[in-house]
């Protein structure tokens, strides 16, 4: 499906007041800017943002991803994952690992055939760093700048989830090709695995 294409489909989504392909000089494809109606995109109760993104002007995969305070955010997730585990036949952990192998992050994945889901999750606690120093020059007025900043995000987090001290949820929940996901883990596979060979040669 083209970016134009995509735009079509898009302002047919309930909660989606306009979206507008953007485009470089050289007709090369930007990005897509969406805007929302007051109520937003709703998919139950859970609101979400959407995100396509696009290889060689072809969609190659869309999120959504929403946010919310800490109890509420997780039984969405529960029931967004008891969702697409009731859609999809197959289900399952599924690593992120870096370029070395190292696992940075777990998901869960659920799948058929043609299409993969991820859902992933992030959790946005307060930060409770403080950064000291002698109070005096630059440094002092520079550190109590990055407190005070800091006390303001701290304060402002708490106001938004008073009942979970200001700890948020951020979830995303992403579809692609099953094709795609195969033949892209396979490279990477590949990949670590020459790189892990060219190590062993080298030692």
């Amino acid at each position: 499906m083209t970016p134009e294409k995509t735009v079509e489909v898009l302002a047919k989504i309930e909660g989606v007041s306009g979206a507008v392909v953007k485009r470089d000089r050289r007709n090369r494809f930007k990005s897509i800017s969406i805007t929302y109606a007051p109520t937003g995109v709703l998919i139950g109760n859970f609101k979400v943002s959407i995100s396509p993104v696009f290889e060689n002007d072809r969609l190659a995969e869309v999120s959504l991803s929403g946010s919310g305070c800490a109890k509420a955010e997780i039984e969405r997730l529960k029931t967004v994952r008891d969702s697409l585990g009731s859609k999809y036949a197959k289900s399952g952990r599924e690593r992120v690992v870096d370029e070395d192998g190292v696992e940075i992050e777990q998901r869960v994945a659920f799948w058929n055939d043609e299409t993969r889901v991820r859902l992933s999750w992030q959790v946005d606690a307060p930060n409770d760093a403080y950064v000291a120093s002698s109070g005096r020059g630059v440094d002092g007025a520079l550190a109590g700048l990055a407190n005070l900043m800091a006390q303001s995000a701290r304060d402002a987090a708490i106001r938004r989830c008073p009942e979970d001290a200001g700890v948020g949820i951020q979830t995303v929940v992403n579809y692609s090709s099953q094709a795609a996901f195969l033949e892209q883990h396979a490279v990477e596979t590949q990949k670590r695995e020459e790189k892990r060979k060219a190590t062993r040669d080298a030692l």
